[in-house]
C-alpha cells in the first residue's frame, strides 16, 4: 500500500508540474514586445532573412491581436491582405512623448511583409492610430516597395518619420514592354500626439526619397 502511495504521489506532482507550465492569465499584447534602446535614428526596411525565417520578435495570436486592436485599426492593418492566413509579429517598443508609446508590429502574407507602429495611449489605456513603415507586396507585373527612417528631423525633440516608396510596373501596349520605376518621398512630422504628413517640394522629392542615411535626412526645416 505504501509503494502505490509512493507512486500515486509521484503521479499527482508530475501532473501538477506539467499543468503548471501552462499559464492560466493570457498575456497582455504589449508583453510580446521589447523595449527598445533609445536611438537617434532608426530604419524600418524588408530584409532578405524575413522571407525564410522570424528574424527576431515574439508570434502573436492571431486571437489576442484581433481581441485587443479597435476594428477599425484592424482594417488600415489588414488593408492588403487576408487577415485570416497572416502571421504578427512583436517586434519592439519606443515612445514617442510622455504617455504615448509606438509598438513595432510585422505583418506576414505568403511572400508579402508589412511593418508598422501600433499608437499606445496610456491615459487611455487604448491602441488608437497606426503607421505603415515599410512594405514589400504587388503581383504579376507591379510591385511596391516601401521603407522609412524614424528621427527627429525638424528639431523638436520628438520622432518624426521619412517614407521612402518605390514603385516598380512593366508597361504593356507598344511593341516592347516599359519598365517603369518611381520613387515618391513622404515626410510626417510629429505635431500633437499625431503624425501629419507635410507637403515636399519638388526639389526635395527628387532627391531620392530625401537620401536618408544614418546621418539624418536631407529635408526643409
Amino acid at each position: 500500500m505504501r509503494f502505490s502511495s509512493y507512486y500515486s504521489a509521484i503521479l499527482l506532482l508530475s501532473l501538477g508540474a506539467c499543468c503548471a507550465l501552462k499559464p492560466t492569465v493570457q498575456q497582455p499584447l504589449q508583453a510580446y514586445f521589447s523595449p527598445m534602446l533609445p536611438f537617434d535614428t532608426l530604419q524600418v526596411a524588408i530584409t532578405s532573412g524575413e522571407t525564410d525565417s522570424i528574424v527576431a520578435g515574439s508570434v502573436i495570436s492571431n486571437r489576442l491581436f484581433y481581441s485587443t486592436i479597435p476594428p477599425k485599426l484592424l482594417d488600415v492593418v489588414f488593408e492588403l491582405v487576408d487577415s485570416s492566413d497572416t502571421q504578427i509579429i512583436g517586434r519592439q517598443y519606443f515612445p514617442l512623448e510622455d504617455g504615448i508609446l509606438a509598438y513595432w508590429v510585422e505583418i506576414r502574407w505568403f511572400w508579402y511583409r508589412f511593418h508598422g507602429i501600433l499608437l499606445y495611449d496610456t491615459a487611455k489605456s487604448a491602441f488608437t492610430d497606426y503607421e505603415a513603415l515599410a512594405a514589400w507586396y504587388g503581383g504579376d507585373g507591379s510591385q511596391v516597395l516601401m521603407e522609412s527612417w524614424i528621427l527627429d528631423v525638424d528639431g523638436d525633440g520628438k520622432k518624426d518619420i521619412v517614407q521612402c516608396k518605390t514603385l516598380h510596373s512593366i508597361i504593356m501596349g507598344g511593341e516592347e514592354p516599359i519598365d517603369s520605376t518611381e520613387e515618391i518621398g513622404t515626410l510626417k512630422l510629429w505635431k500633437q500626439g499625431h503624425f501629419i504628413a507635410m507637403p515636399v517640394d519638388d526639389t526635395t522629392r527628387s532627391m531620392g526619397c530625401f537620401r536618408v542615411g544614418t546621418g539624418g535626412a536631407n529635408t526643409p526645416k
